[in-house]
């Protein structure tokens, strides 16, 4: 009887003891995880305003407009001229020539700096990119309910039911992989003195018997880029793994004019600055369709295609807080 109680005893303390762990465990159900990430617009801000501060320079050379002093800040220009009726002449000129621009005048003075409408717009376009971009890598990553919605000016708050890997945002603020089809310039010599200026001698991975690299001479002007890229898929062809991709109505119309006028010169694929690989143009391709062979493993060429449709981060992404949200 006392071997009776005494287990009765520790089955209910048992029970008592794992009712919060469990209670615990139906709470971390309930719950979804979170992460809050910031894009940092301000250097693609500042490089922006960069560009004007040049062009306003050269307004004022032109115009022969001297300045008695003047200030620069990261996207703020400060001019002082000699005389009011100079600060008026330059103000209506910066007004005129660059309207995203907002002029503030006082006196001899001038205070130019982007208008907080134009910063605006330019700030919620990179984070509708940036929303695309982390759709696309968290479904490559078999993320299931996830929603993404824009806080505050350059902000973007991430949940899911499923944690969110940390080393997800490290892997995009990488360069992403860069796609580019170009013209060989057969007949010139693949050496730095024989490049003509808008060619670039690019490497391709392959190797002379006597343990040369093979480069090519290709054109610097793109026939189509990555930006018209519209799918990459990873698969198989005569064996071999390749990447399949295709090209949105816009690319594809300018690589089937390009490949008209180009019957018998050979087509490079550039992946990162290095031709995979330059097939002879036997006729127009106008189905905007393509596949890049290399050495690839299967696995590789996943990744690769992968980072292809995800396609570039306008600007870095910073993680600011990650945690969990659902029940109390």
């Amino acid at each position: 009887m006392m071997k009776l109680r005494t287990l009765v005893m520790v089955l209910i303390a048992a029970a008592v003891l794992s009712a919060p762990a469990q209670a615990q465990r139906r709470q971390n159900a309930d719950q979804e995880h979170f992460m809050l990430v910031a894009l940092d617009t301000g250097s693609v801000e500042d490089a922006a305003f960069g560009s004007r501060i040049d062009a306003i320079g050269d307004l004022l050379y032109e115009e022969q407009i001297r300045t008695a002093d003047i200030e620069i800040g990261g996207s703020w220009m400060w001019l002082v001229f000699t005389t009011p009726a100079q600060a008026e002449k330059v103000r209506e000129m910066v007004v005129e020539t660059f309207p995203e621009l907002q002029v503030k005048a006082s006196d001899k003075s001038l205070r130019v700096e982007f208008a907080d409408a134009y910063l605006q717009e330019q700030r919620d376009a990179m984070v509708r990119k940036a929303i695309l971009v982390l759709e696309q890598a968290l479904a490559e990553r078999g993320l299931e309910d996830v929603s993404l919605e824009k806080r505050d000016q350059n902000g973007i708050y991430i949940q899911s039911r499923e944690k969110i890997d940390r080393a997800l945002i490290d892997d995009l603020n990488r360069p992403n992989v860069e796609l580019s089809l170009r013209f060989v310039l057969d007949g010139v010599e693949p050496n730095r003195d024989s490049v003509p200026p808008g060619a670039s001698l690019l490497p391709t991975g392959e190797k002379l018997a006597s343990g040369e690299a093979v480069a090519l001479v290709v054109s610097d002007e793109e026939i189509v880029g990555g930006e018209f890229l519209e799918d990459a898929q990873a698969t198989v062809s005569q064996g071999y793994p390749v990447i399949a991709f295709t090209f949105d109505q816009q690319g594809a119309r300018k690589l089937c004019e390009a490949t008209e006028d180009g019957i018998g010169r050979r087509l490079a694929i550039v992946l990162d600055g290095s031709v995979l690989s330059s097939p002879t143009i036997r006729g127009k391709i106008c189905g905007g369709r393509g596949q890049i062979s290399g050495n690839f493993t299967v696995e590789e060429a996943q990744e690769i295609a992968a980072r292809l449709r995800s396609g570039d981060l306008p600007v870095p992404l910073t993680i600011v807080e990650t945690g969990r949200v659902g029940a109390d």
